[in-house]
């Protein structure tokens, strides 16, 4: 199940309504335009807060993740800050106090389209067009959020980790 969708401005192109928005009406998915802060707090009392948006403010040409990195050392210090919109992929984690907070930019499935010819963009490969973290919040706080730039390798994980909980 989704927790939550982001819009931003690749999903104004619909017109007057927006379909993503009904989508997620219908399934009773989370839906905000351009960010959101969600807390989820699990049955043990912690408390993980994920910091979602289309994009933070802030750009560096020597680090894909400036804005979210930004945002978790000067802003609330949330657990996970995630966001899109630059079609670039990076990844940092760093600790915090009482905390590992990642720091997530995801590049979408941009290799479907014609813009990056268009801009001169250099070609990279199809890296982390989506992402997976994982909370356990049994794990002591380092390995409280894990991480996967790839889906299969997060699924497999989370296979793991069920079937070890089980045993």
């Amino acid at each position: 199940e989704w927790l939550y969708i982001i819009g931003g401005n690749h999903d104004v192109w619909s017109g007057k309504d927006d379909p993503v928005k009904f989508f997620c009406l219908q399934k009773g998915v989370h839906y905000e335009w351009h960010g959101v802060r969600i807390g989820l707090r699990f049955p043990n009392g912690k408390l993980v807060v994920i910091n979602g948006r289309h994009d933070f403010p802030g750009s560096s040409q020597w680090n894909v993740t400036h804005g979210g990195t930004k945002a978790a050392k000067l802003g609330y210090g949330d657990d996970i800050y995630v966001n899109g919109h630059r079609h670039t992929s990076g990844h940092q984690a760093f600790p915090l106090v009482d905390k590992v907070c990642h720091v997530i930019q995801v590049a979408g499935y941009k290799r479907y389209d014609s813009y990056a010819k268009e801009k001169g963009f250099q070609p990279t490969i199809p890296y982390m067009e989506s992402a997976v973290t994982i909370i356990d919040p049994n794990a002591e706080p380092s390995g409280l959020v894990k991480f996967f730039a790839e889906i299969k390798d997060g699924c497999d994980y989370l296979t793991y980790l069920r079937a070890s909980k089980a045993a």
